[in-house]
């Protein structure tokens, strides 16, 4: 070969890879440019478990249930989510500086009573992302609003950590946990540039995999400046939706779904700018514990679990009830398909004090199943929905709440009357001491029916066994002799209706022999006489 042809070949060489090499940029321009800023790495220490009380409550988007936040203190409910916490409302300018009242407001009212706080980030500002808005859905920032949006977050813990710097006038304590975004794979266009979505939609995993990675890094920019103001800082993932899918336990899981692509991306390439794992619970509790042994096997992660958004209330309506067909005999309204429309309607309604009766008893009977269940799993959270109303009528949503939402919202009971759920949840934070010691004494095996099964959990008081148990279908009596040495044992039902001046309707506890105790789908204590 003349020195021509190698001088000509080298020429081609040079400008392939300059043209391979822009052709990559390109490509990753939008991910691998994001949020340049240096990974920050905690120490071993850092990685304890949650300091926060089992069982929370998200006040929604509005704060202003807050007033009434008396109500669970008295029942032992001491964490409280906000769970939409926007960067416009509290940035709402560019040149506005960072406006912290209503926040300021939110905290002071929960340290009043005693409380943590949990704050869920979103990315929503009118002026700073890439899709402007003041509600939903959270889109990235700019490029040249990433590092405001990197400011936002280490001013916003810097104000609320309680190391003396920066500090809210008046902070009683530090609050150290933040949750960055919520369903954030549910917001897959809103993580991706405008130009880039044409690319990316023709391949949805591709698709999904692209969105996670824009996200990804803006929990990494989330998590460095978090640590960078307070080296004690907990983040939480973003909480993921598994839907209804390990509600009837199976035995094998197919990552069919393209949302699929989004967790894996996050849990196995962005693990490190996590703390704790958040995972939704606002379907059944039967799937709770599937779904927690599948986040732990599937993705090797010991980190803390956080059980958040979980649905106080049946998914009816345009959601899938808690319970399967075959059981509807057990559930006589759920083949009344008005079951919204008259809650909706309020006390006018002839039916709706039946109605009423039966739905707050459900509530009651699904929050105490969840949390027992959720600390059975070996989570070290879970936070319930919602403290007053949210979004609108014919949504099983709008009759989430815990506290009455008053007469202007349909209700009988004044403002801020604690729902039959909130005294059966303080009851059960009476009998638990300690939720992590919760075990459960009857496991589920892969695949079996888990609305016919004997759900018996145990916790240890005192040097002393107490049980909880239930079956969802029928009626059962089950022997526990194999578990307890008396002959007797005396049972409790769980709180699930008040009485005519809104106090909790307790039952008298009863004693039953070891031999043949009863259980049905309303829970009971079951604790050696």
């Amino acid at each position: 070969m003349n020195n021509r042809c190698r001088t000509c070949l080298l020429i081609i060489c040079i400008l392939t890879a300059v043209a391979c090499s822009h052709s990559q940029s390109q490509s990753q321009s939008r991910t691998e440019d994001i949020f340049i800023i240096p990974d920050y790495t905690d120490s071993p220490q850092d990685k304890a478990k949650l300091n926060m009380p089992f069982i929370g409550v998200d006040v929604s988007r509005d704060l202003h249930p807050l007033d009434y936040i008396h109500s669970l203190k008295e029942a032992g409910i001491a964490c409280f989510g906000a769970e939409k916490v926007f960067w416009n409302d509290i940035e709402p300018a560019s040149a506005s500086g960072y406006r912290w009242t209503v926040y300021d407001d939110a905290v002071k009212k929960i340290e009043a009573a005693g409380g943590d706080i949990l704050p869920t980030i979103w990315c929503v500002s009118s002026w700073a992302t890439e899709k402007p808005s003041i509600g939903n859905p959270s889109s990235m920032p700019q490029n040249k609003f990433r590092q405001r949006y990197y400011d936002f977050i280490r001013a916003f813990v810097e104000r609320y950590d309680g190391d003396g710097i920066s500090d809210m006038p008046g902070l009683k304590r530090g609050h150290h946990y933040l949750q960055i975004e919520d369903e954030a794979q549910n917001l897959g266009d809103s993580w991706i540039a405008s130009q880039a979505l044409d690319i990316y939609k023709s391949d949805s995993m591709q698709y999904y995999r692209y969105a996670a990675k824009e996200y990804g890094e803006m929990l990494r920019s989330a998590y460095s400046a978090a640590h960078t103001a307070n080296p004690h800082s907990k983040i939480i993932s973003f909480s993921f939706n598994f839907g209804d899918y390990f509600n009837r336990n199976p035995s094998e899981v197919f990552e069919t779904n393209p949302r699929m692509a989004f967790l894996n991306e996050i849990m196995i390439n962005y693990n490190r700018y996590f703390d704790i794992i958040g995972v939704q619970a606002n379907y059944s509790y039967t799937g709770i514990p599937v779904m927690i042994q599948y986040l732990r096997s599937r993705y090797a992660l010991q980190k803390p679990v956080l059980c958040a958004d979980a649905a106080s209330m049946p998914m009816i309506g345009q959601y899938q009830f808690e319970k399967p067909d075959q059981y509807e005999e057990i559930y006589p309204y759920l083949k009344d398909k008005t079951i919204l429309a008259i809650l909706d309607k309020g006390p006018e309604h002839p039916r709706y004090a039946e109605i009423k009766l039966w739905w707050e008893k459900e509530k009651a009977i699904l929050c105490v199943k969840k949390a027992v269940i959720a600390a059975g799993a070996g989570a070290e959270q879970i936070s319930f929905q919602f403290m007053q109303t949210w979004r609108g009528s014919g949504s099983a949503w709008l009759h989430s709440d815990l506290l009455s939402s008053g007469p202007q919202m349909g209700d009988a009971e004044p403002e801020g009357t604690p729902r039959p759920a909130v005294f059966a949840l303080g009851q059960l934070i009476r009998k638990v001491d300690n939720f992590v010691t919760i075990e459960n004494m009857n496991p589920l095996p892969p695949g079996e029916d888990p609305y016919s099964w004997n759900w018996i959990y145990r916790w240890k008081n005192n040097g002393k066994y107490s049980y909880i148990a239930w079956n969802e279908t029928i009626k059962n009596t089950i022997d526990f002799r194999s578990l307890v040495s008396s002959e007797q044992v005396t049972l409790t039902p769980i709180i699930t209706k008040m009485d005519s001046d809104n106090n909790p309707e307790m039952q008298e506890p009863f004693y039953r022999n070891t031999a043949a105790i009863p259980i049905g789908s309303i829970p009971v204590y079951i604790e050696v006489k």
